[in-house]
């Protein structure tokens, strides 16, 4: 199972890698998900799943770590 979770001001975006039987009970909670950080004023703008093959897996890490910024990002 394989998260990238990005958040830029209130946007929301997910990737996530995970067997099929995972992958289905995530999708139906995506409702539930939206609804819940809607409620604390953010929006889920794009989800993306992919299954369990080796090479979905691969390519899923090689994507998220293209998409990393070379800087630090941080407030708190």
């Amino acid at each position: 199972l394989g998260f990238y979770l990005k958040v830029e001001h209130k946007s929301v975006s997910v990737k996530i890698s995970a067997g099929e039987n995972v992958l289905s009970s995530i999708k139906n909670e995506m409702t539930s998900l939206e609804n819940l950080l809607q409620n604390i004023g953010y929006e889920l703008k794009k989800v993306e799943l992919s299954g369990d093959e080796d090479t979905a897996k691969i390519s899923f890490v090689e994507e998220t770590a293209r998409q990393l910024p070379s800087g630090l990002d941080l407030k708190v």
